[in-house]
């Protein structure tokens, strides 16, 4: 029979110790730092005062799109669509002629959701980052 290297053993029992009075150390602040913060914030919204821009809410109508949850924006163009216009821009400049192209077209409306309230038509409010208490 093979014995095993007791130095070795004692590396692995080490590495092991570590491994678990690390992972409990861990486990430990996370879970004092975590009640720690919801004292601190009960203790805040308990002094202070409704927020005078959202009413205590913490979310406001959403400016950019005005609640409808959607936005017009630009058609998305491919780059060869970009060079060909650049293109024939240039060579109507050198003849003196009007260039047709999709500037001068009437363009198809494209409508994209809000990039601000993303759909949901609110916004956060900026003043009480969306406590409702300031």
């Amino acid at each position: 029979m093979v014995g095993r290297n007791p130095f070795f053993t004692a590396v692995a029992v080490g590495a092991g110790t570590m491994v678990a009075l690390g992972g409990s150390t861990i486990l430990v602040s996370g879970l004092g730092i975590a009640v720690a913060k919801r004292v601190a914030r009960t203790k805040r919204l308990k002094m202070a005062r409704p927020c005078s821009q959202c009413g205590g809410e913490g979310y406001l109508a959403c400016d950019v799109c005005l609640r409808t949850c959607i936005v017009r924006c630009r058609a998305p163009r491919s780059m060869r669509d970009i060079m060909n216009d650049s293109r024939s821009r240039s060579s109507a400049a050198r003849k003196g002629a009007e260039p047709t192209t999709a500037e001068t077209t009437p363009a198809v409306p494209v409508y994209c959701s809000c990039p601000a309230c993303g759909t949901s038509g609110y916004q956060r409010c900026l003043n009480c980052l969306g406590d409702g208490r300031v």
